[in-house]
């Protein structure tokens, strides 16, 4: 899955929610955001992101059944 650079944390965050994932800042370290997929796991989303984040949080929500066209279209992408 090819992801553009200069995604941030909160576009990041509002895909995850708009794919209704739970989001919560208790879970995780500082500036992180930690995202539960219910019966499935959770991931962590750094304040400062990359390309290898980027393509991490992609394959992350294809894991849990997300097609790279939701995850495009949640990031508005």
């Amino acid at each position: 899955m090819r992801l553009p650079s200069g995604l941030t944390q909160k576009r990041w965050v509002s895909a995850c929610e708009k794919l209704g994932l739970e989001i919560s800042t208790k879970g995780g370290k500082g500036s992180h955001i930690k995202v539960i997929c219910k019966g499935k796991g959770a991931t962590t989303i750094p304040k400062n992101i990359n390309v290898g984040i980027n393509k991490r949080l992609g394959s992350r929500l294809q894991q849990w059944g997300y097609s790279e066209e939701q995850i495009c279209e949640a990031l508005g992408i």
